[in-house]
């Protein structure tokens, strides 16, 4: 049964950092009807994003964009 621990062998190749989670969802996906073991097929060959600690924004926080300033001169 090589293929429920096929996401989680291809994530952690990767070095995903949810590499075990990944090889959870491959296991109960396939057990329960395929469509998970799919999705961790995905999770797995997609690139984490993380923002840097510094520019991300307090939980609960809005973001305000800034407006860009036209130039009367």
């Amino acid at each position: 049964m090589a293929l429920g621990s096929l996401p989680g062998k291809k994530a952690a190749q990767r070095n995903h950092p949810q590499a075990e989670a990944i090889n959870i969802l491959g296991w109960l996906g396939l057990l329960f009807g395929g469509v998970g073991w799919m999705l961790a097929l995905v999770w797995a060959h997609m690139k984490p994003v993380f923002a840097p600690v510094e520019q991300a924004p307090a939980a609960g926080t809005a973001v305000a964009a800034e407006a860009p300033t036209e130039d009367a001169s």
